[in-house]
């Protein structure tokens, strides 16, 4: 099993957190801000991102109220749906996600 972190940037501390339970539990799980291999932007990042999340299992999604504003999160999920990848959601604390009308 692996799993692979999906965050918006300023949650990074979080999803480290993250990171370390699943250690904690044996459980490997991917993190971008910990991949230096990442150089590129564009279609580069695009590739990366798509061969990471192949090479995982399964998918968290970290839910802050910075999430709506991720152009990322919501392609990652996206990608995860397209291979039938396992999804669950992790809400940060006091957070609401969705956009008030």
């Amino acid at each position: 099993m692996k799993v692979f972190i999906s965050h918006k940037d300023v949650d990074s501390a979080q999803a480290l957190l993250l990171k370390k339970e699943f250690q904690s539990l044996g459980v490997d799980a991917y993190l971008d801000v910990l991949d230096s291999s990442i150089k590129n932007g564009g279609k580069s990042l695009t590739e990366h991102i798509k061969n990471q999340l192949n090479n995982c299992t399964d998918i968290i999604i970290l839910m802050s109220e910075s999430t709506k504003e991720s152009w990322w999160v919501p392609f990652e999920i996206g990608m995860s749906a397209q291979i039938d990848m396992p999804t669950a959601t992790f809400l940060k604390e006091n957070s609401t996600v969705l956009k008030r009308k």
